[in-house]
C-alpha cells in the first residue's frame, strides 16, 4: 500500500464517527456472543469477513473461522488462511461442491446457476458443517446489497 493511502486511511480510523460505528459493532458483537455457546465466524477472506473476524476474536479469542472451500479461492485468500493457521487461529476449510463443477452442469448463465451454486455452495454445506459441530450461531461480514440472497 502506498504511503498516502496508508496514512488517509489511518486518518479516517481516528475520525469520531468511525470510532464510534466501530464502538457500536463491539457492542452489537458483545451481545450477540452472550447469547450463544459455541459460535463460528464464515470467513471468504474479503474484507467483510475480515473485519467481522476481527470484532469477534477480539471478544472471544479461538473462535474458528468456516472458509466454505469450493476450490476457486484466489492464491492470495489461501495464502491468507494459511497465514491466519500459522498465527494460531482456528480455521476450518470446509469442503463443499466445486464452483467449476455447478458451472459446467448448469452452464454460465442459466437461470438456475445462482441457486445450484447457493445450494451446493453454502446451504447444504452449512446444514452439513453445523450437524457436524453444533454451532449455534454463525457471524457473517454480509453488505447490505448480499444479504438476501445468502438468508
Amino acid at each position: 500500500m502506498e504511503p498516502l493511502t496508508r496514512a488517509r486511511f489511518l486518518a479516517h480510523a481516528r475520525n469520531r464517527g468511525f470510532l464510534a460505528r466501530v464502538e457500536r459493532s463491539r457492542a452489537i458483537v458483545r451481545e450477540a456472543l452472550g447469547r450463544c455457546q459455541n459460535p463460528y465466524i464464515g470467513f471468504s477472506g474479503g474484507k467483510d469477513s475480515t473485519c467481522t473476524a476481527a470484532l469477534v476474536l477480539e471478544q472471544r479469542p479461538g473462535t474458528p473461522l468456516v472458509y466454505l472451500d469450493a476450490r476457486c479461492a484466489f492464491p492470495e485468500v489461501s495464502q491468507f488462511l494459511s497465514r491466519l493457521e500459522a498465527r494460531g487461529e482456528t480455521v476450518i476449510r470446509w469442503p463443499c461442491r466445486p464452483f467449476l463443477e455447478i458451472l459446467a452442469e448448469h452452464g454460465l448463465h442459466s437461470d438456475a446457476v445462482e441457486q445450484a451454486t447457493m445450494r451446493h455452495t453454502v446451504w447444504e454445506p452449512v446444514a452439513a458443517l453445523q450437524q457436524a459441530h453444533g454451532y449455534d450461531a454463525a457471524f457473517l461480514g454480509l453488505r447490505a446489497e448480499e444479504a438476501p440472497g445468502r438468508q
